[in-house]
């Protein structure tokens, strides 16, 4: 039998990967990852669960680096 975190563990556990932006980016790798829309739509909905991922990833988020060759004039 193979685990499976909670949808609310796993948005957390994403939030705090420094890979996702702000919730909405968190959702769409949660439904990459086969949690159903209707289960991220009722368990992530609410402006408690929205401020506290947001905070997450706000405080972890790593923009990726500026491509060097973009960079040059």
């Amino acid at each position: 039998m193979t685990f499976r975190p909670t949808l609310i563990e796993r948005a957390y556990e994403l939030a705090a990967t420094g890979l996702y932006a702000n919730p909405s980016h968190v959702k769409k790798a949660l439904s990459a990852e086969g949690y159903t829309g209707l289960e991220i739509q009722t368990q992530l909905h609410g402006s408690s669960i929205t401020t506290a991922l947001m905070q997450r990833c706000r405080d972890s988020y790593r923009a990726p680096p500026i491509n060097a060759e973009l960079a040059e004039p």
